[in-house]
């Protein structure tokens, strides 16, 4: 095998894992969202989403605003712990 086709081959091996690892780390890199219901940001990924909640209530509600957490992966709720 000649010098040259071993770095030819070699180069392609490595733009491979290159562009593997690119997008796997697209996969989790999440983006902030600011929502405009008095402070909510949700931080959302391809695989997860991360909602750090600060919402007003209307009123007549027992408390002027809600707090807390949701974690999403796949879609599916795993935490919620909105108050």
């Amino acid at each position: 095998m000649k010098q040259a086709e071993q770095k030819r081959i070699c180069h392609e091996k490595e733009a491979r894992f290159d562009c593997g690892g690119r997008s796997a780390a697209g996969l989790s890199d999440p983006l902030p969202f600011y929502l405009n219901d008095g402070g909510t940001v949700e931080y959302r990924a391809l695989l997860y989403s991360v909602s750090k909640v600060h919402r007003l209530n209307g009123e007549g509600a027992e408390t002027p605003y809600q707090e807390g957490t949701i974690v999403k992966l796949l879609g599916v709720e795993l935490y919620n712990d909105v108050k």
